[in-house]
């Protein structure tokens, strides 16, 4: 796969990126957030790469139109990248395994980034991730600051809220963070790179300590 657009420099083998393409994925699944729709008869905030399945397409800034929203996604990747001949149909695979998790990991940085903007636009405060995933917000504070990709769509950004102020929401956070606290050391180290750009990453921090 090669990149090509501004900003973008070319993939060889053996060479990481500038922008990674799950980091691409990820702008283009906000970019292209559903906000609420009908899920089983209820009126709730789109959560999974399963609704953008589901959900028809419009035209993009280009005029195109795809069959669904999940192919919008799919398909506006290659305005940045280019595939190599023959490997279209395994890119595409992979890809659209990749956006099962970067649709639900959307929705949980969502209230990450929400103490975080809130801190430093409200109280100004600077916070980093690993303090924000410990603090909650009132529904009202919440409110204030909702994400760039939905901020145009209160009322789903208001369901969202509910759910993280929901009484059974709360305690399956702090159960989640006792199990945090029992693990030694960083939960993971990998970030947004993947196993083999990881992986060359490490070697390289390991020879440089000989």
């Amino acid at each position: 796969m090669t990149g090509k657009g501004k900003n973008f420099d070319i993939v060889v083998p053996g060479v990481a990126h500038n922008r990674m393409a799950n980091g691409i994925l990820g702008l283009l699944c906000k970019q292209h957030y559903l906000g609420a729709m009908d899920i089983a008869g209820v009126r709730q905030p789109a959560s999974s790469w399963e609704h953008y399945i589901a959900a028809p397409d419009g035209p993009d800034e280009e005029g195109r139109a795809f069959d669904n929203k999940a192919h919008q996604v799919l398909n506006e990747l290659w305005d940045f990248y280019r595939c190599e001949e023959g490997m279209m149909p395994r890119a595409m695979q992979v890809a659209s395994r990749a956006c099962y998790k970067l649709v639900a990991d959307m929705l949980y940085e969502a209230r990450i980034q929400a103490i975080i903007d809130y801190k430093a636009r409200i109280e100004k405060v600077r916070i980093y991730k690993g303090h924000a995933r410990d603090i909650r917000l009132t529904w009202e504070q919440y409110l204030r600051v909702p994400p760039w990709w939905i901020a145009n769509d209160y009322p789903c950004w208001e369901m969202i809220e509910d759910r993280w102020c929901a009484q059974e929401w709360v305690e399956m956070h702090e159960a989640a963070q006792q199990r945090r606290l029992l693990i030694p050391g960083a939960s993971h180290h990998q970030g947004n790179r993947n196993l083999k750009a990881y992986a060359a990453r490490y070697v390289c921090e390991l020879i440089s300590l000989f």
